[in-house]
């Protein structure tokens, strides 16, 4: 109950119904605890993380496809990518961040080197568990269509032409409000709209089907890290 709620309020928000400042300071608890679970210590609003967070559950409201899931969930992993993505963009300016471990004990007993492998190797792990994560609802996903990851790497197009075709029908059903509602119910491609609509050869189309229906999948699904794998070239 309290997950329906929540995605309500960030729909009003993304309507522009509910005040976003606001709806940010009342999520405030949850987005220090978010990134108390990544860095092992709580934070308040001085704490340069603080705005990172804020910055990220914004990120994630703007992004959040209500029918795909649990907004909680998703808000977590976008402000985890993001403390990430802050603490290697500070490395690489050589710019002095607030170490992640500085609550721990045997910080003192590490040297720089060490530290910063340590943090690497932290931030590694975290990125892998939230992909694994991923690929699980990912692949759960798939298989309402009666696709396996196995079959979408076999049918990964290896031509660019090819490759351009297949995103190009995947968009147009996903802008086409219509299409897309009639997708879902049916689990079909509108292979005759898009054959007519994009010039596109029949024989192609039912060749890349799956392939066509992955990508959709993917796109309005709340697959941030997975989205980096399939490129458009």
């Amino acid at each position: 109950m309290e997950s329906k709620k929540l995605q309500d309020e960030v729909m009003e928000v993304k309507e522009g119904k509910l005040d976003i400042n606001i709806f940010i300071e009342k999520y405030q608890p949850f987005i220090f605890s978010t990134i108390k679970e990544f860095k092992g210590r709580y934070i308040d609003q001085s704490d340069e993380l603080s705005t990172v967070g804020m910055l990220a559950f914004k990120e994630a409201i703007d992004s959040f496809d209500p029918e795909k899931g649990n907004f909680y969930s998703f808000a977590k992993k976008v402000i985890k990518l993001r403390l990430i993505d802050h603490y290697r963009k500070n490395k690489k300016r050589n710019e002095k961040v607030k170490p992640l471990f500085e609550d721990r004990e045997y910080k003192n007993k590490l040297s720089k080197i060490e530290i910063e492998h340590s943090v690497e190797k932290y931030l590694i792990e975290e990125e892998t568990k939230m992909r694994r994560e991923e690929i699980k609802e990912f692949v759960k996903e798939l298989k309402t269509f009666d696709i396996s990851l196995k079959e979408l790497e076999d049918l990964s197009p290896r031509k660019k032409k090819l490759k351009e075709m297949y995103f190009n029908s995947a968009e147009y059903i996903i802008k086409e409000d219509n299409l897309y509602k009639d997708f879902i119910e049916t689990q079909r491609l509108p292979a005759k709209e898009i054959s007519e609509n994009l010039k596109i050869n029949r024989k192609q189309l039912d060749r890349g089907r799956k392939y066509i229906i992955s990508l959709i999948v993917l796109k309005k699904g709340n697959y941030e890290m997975l989205s980096e794998y399939i490129k458009r070239r």
